[in-house]
């Protein structure tokens, strides 16, 4: 990503057996296993009778409803969803409908400066530079785990904001901890909502021991993207309830000189 998708964030299968027959003929005699002993009766003893405390005074004296809570959304409409690795390289592909208007959609995808509401995995993200021509030069860090294996991986990207309100995302493999990769986040509103689509492929440089397995990590890189998408919706819900501003004015951030920026992202990398 840079949000994007902290998409390798890579985070008991019961064996039933069936039970044995079992025969209602065999009865076994268990007279041989007690005392064939007479029993007396004890004194008998009174039931005991527990005060419980009046605690009507402590409590509010309201009918309670048990009917569910419809005001919250429910979880977000997948359309398309995949994880496919060849080779060590890996390739997703994410498509939802979000329940935000797109501008707010937009805004929360192009916050770099705040990619860990996004996803708790992302630890640490920055700006680190930007030019006239829609570039932004973003470094993430994030934390991704399967099973018992933990990896802190770093990436720095070349986004690209397109005119047309897509999102074009670059790994620059010589400042990151992947051979390569590209992000392409595209989003189409549709009324109120907006169907948003994720495409992406990436080759981590890293070793991930044989014990962790491929589908460990696609099944942790599924649910780390719909983490992602369901933090979302629910922050551009959020935004757009409150009136927050619908855009990025990502130059208003930028940290470094425009040249030194030039020579890792450039137009048409």
């Amino acid at each position: 990503m840079p949000v994007f998708v902290s998409a390798l964030a890579w985070s008991p299968v019961l064996l039933a057996e069936d039970r044995p027959d079992i025969n209602p003929d065999i009865n076994p005699d268990i007279n041989r296993y007690t005392s064939n002993r007479e029993r007396t009766p004890g004194p008998a003893i009174p039931p005991q009778v527990e005060d419980k405390p009046d605690i009507s005074d402590y409590t509010l004296h309201r009918e309670r409803s048990f009917e569910p809570d419809t005001s919250a959304p429910p979880a977000i409409d997948v359309l398309d969803m995949e994880v496919i690795e060849r080779g060590g390289r890996y390739q997703m592909k994410l498509v939802a409908v979000i329940r935000a208007p797109a501008p707010y959609v937009r805004h929360v995808l192009a916050d770099f400066q705040h990619l860990y509401r996004l996803n708790p995995s992302i630890v640490e993200s920055e700006v680190l530079g930007c030019n006239q021509d829609g570039f932004v030069m973003v470094r993430t860090q994030a934390l991704g785990c399967a099973a018992q294996f933990c990896e802190v991986l770093e990436r720095v990207e070349c986004v690209h904001l397109l005119r047309s309100g897509d999102i074009v995302a670059d790994i620059i493999p010589e400042l990151s901890q992947f051979r390569s990769g590209k992000s392409y986040w595209w989003i189409k509103p549709v009324g109120e909502y907006t169907i948003v689509g994720y495409r992406s492929f990436m080759e981590p440089d890293i070793i991930v021991p044989p014990v962790v397995g491929k589908f460990l990590v696609k099944k942790s890189i599924k649910q780390q993207m719909l983490i992602t998408f369901t933090n979302l919706e629910k922050i551009a819900r959020a935004h757009a309830a409150r009136g927050l501003p619908r855009h990025s004015h990502f130059m208003d951030i930028c940290r470094t000189p425009e040249g030194a920026f030039n020579t890792h992202c450039a137009r048409g990398r």
